[in-house]
């Protein structure tokens, strides 16, 4: 079956790259119906690789599995990262060492912050993989911000979601998109991600973690996911104070060396370990923050670092 299905897919390939019938073919796939249906049963007795599953999306609820006995419900709206899951899993392909590092420590954490939610992957493989835990999110481009609530409501989920950028200071702001309904990377009042046309600017509202910790009663984070494109470094300095307070764990992108280096202002080796993420090949120690192989790392206060080297082992 599945190889009589790999030589229909050659054949497609080969007539779509013909410039008359890509047109065509593009907008006949859209019009097929039951996709998600037929990739259900497909992936259970084939395992397309990446070249070939990209082309392979579709829309609609899907449920993905974080252990044997936990899942959620997610939309596929037909984008990138949600079709990577749907065809390899959680822990296949897309960020998998550090959605493992992530389910380990979430199961052990009360109160979680996600900063730069997007649609909700982390939140929600938190909250289900810990009902108990308080998961807040933030994600400021507000057509992304509804797909979040929406994914929260389909599974039951109490999770507070805010339609805000954290940064190092409350008010207003903007963000540039190429697509006024989606995006995977945007910033803070900088243009950094679309220089082939005129980007879309969209006026946003911003938040530091110290008002929206004062603001909300919040007594202590175990756990946090900073992903804000560049961002990273005012995200620290907003959360003044309360970083010693509260001494999370924190797994954080590092897409440049210039990142890394405004980031150490906020971490010195001393009280804190640092552990660089590449997502092919594992986790390691390193003595200070620099540019991730992949794109995260994990900074760990010193105290914690025992029981993490741990969990860090055994995922790699």
């Amino acid at each position: 079956m599945h190889l009589c299905f790999a030589l229909f897919y050659i054949l497609i390939k080969k007539l779509i790259a013909l410039p008359e019938l890509k047109v065509f073919f593009k907008s006949s796939y859209k019009a097929v119906p039951f996709k998600r249906e037929l990739f259900s049963l497909l992936k259970k007795v084939w395992a397309p690789s990446e070249k070939r599953y990209r082309h392979l999306y579709f829309k609609g609820v899907v449920r993905i599995r974080v252990n044997d006995l936990q899942s959620f419900k997610m939309v596929h709206y037909g984008h990138r990262i949600e079709n990577e899951i749907f065809w390899t899993g959680l822990y296949g392909n897309w960020e998998k060492y550090s959605m493992k590092l992530w389910s380990i420590l979430a199961k052990e954490s009360k109160v979680i912050f996600d900063i730069g939610a997007n649609t909700g992957i982390y939140s929600m493989v938190a909250k289900s993989i810990n009902s108990g835990s308080e998961v807040h999110a933030f994600e400021p481009f507000e057509a992304i911000y509804k797909k979040l609530v929406r994914n929260a409501a389909i599974n039951g989920f109490e999770i507070h979601s805010n339609c805000k950028a954290v940064s190092d200071y409350s008010g207003d702001g903007v963000i540039y998109t190429g697509d006024a309904n989606f995006a995977y990377s945007v910033t803070v009042n900088q243009n950094l991600w679309v220089k082939d046309k005129e980007p879309i600017k969209l006026n946003i509202k911003t938040i530091t973690l110290k008002d929206y910790i004062e603001q909300n009663n919040i007594t202590h984070i175990d756990l946090m996911k900073v992903d804000v494109e560049t961002h990273e470094p005012e995200v620290m300095e907003g959360f003044s104070m309360y970083l010693k307070l509260f001494r999370p764990i924190i797994l954080i992108e590092i897409l440049n060396d210039e990142v890394a280096q405004k980031l150490g202002i906020y971490f010195d080796s001393s009280e804190y370990c640092f552990y660089n993420i590449d997502e092919q090949k594992g986790i390691r120690k390193t003595a200070f923050l620099s540019m991730s192989d992949s794109f995260n790392y994990v900074i760990v206060p010193k105290e914690k670092d025992g029981y993490f080297g741990e969990i860090a082992f055994s995922c790699t």
